[in-house]
């Protein structure tokens, strides 16, 4: 009868260990979501400087179209008169990290103005980001289109 009991016991520790508990978001996780948001704002405005901060000189980044951008190339993209968003946000922003290096996983929305034609989209995005001396950078993002 003893036995059963402790039996009955263990299990039930055991089944309780494994279920997921509710965590609070570390620090890393906070300062890369902060990151992504502010890269958002300065994309918006078009802040040149303040996005190439961000992003590693190893950056790349794959659009939801297909075509492929170094940092430099995605810099001209960002600073290009022709190509002007009036709202950048995020919808929901999660993050893992693995000691030196996250994935922010996520879904924006855009509006704006393209060669002078309104657009709307709304993508799904995995930005990666390493730690190096300390701080956080983005060296890879891919955007998938979201069909309307």
């Amino acid at each position: 009868m003893r036995l059963a009991i402790l039996a009955t016991l263990a299990a039930l520790l055991l089944s309780t260990a494994s279920i997921p508990q509710d965590k609070s978001p570390t620090s890393d996780e906070i300062q890369i979501k902060q990151l992504e948001r502010a890269w958002n704002q300065a994309e918006a405005k078009q802040e040149v400087k303040e996005v190439s901060a961000i992003l590693a000189d190893s950056f790349v980044y794959t659009d939801y179209d297909g075509s492929f951008m170094n940092k430099s190339e995605y810099l001209k993209w960002v600073a290009d008169p022709q190509q002007k968003a009036d709202h950048l946000y995020d919808e929901g922003i999660t993050v893992q990290v693995y000691g030196n290096a996250a994935v922010a996983t996520g879904i924006y929305r855009e509006t704006g103005t393209n060669k002078g034609k309104p657009y709307t989209i709304r993508s799904r995005f995995t930005d990666t980001w390493i730690r190096r001396n300390g701080l956080w950078v983005c060296v890879a993002s891919h955007s998938t289109l979201i069909p309307k």
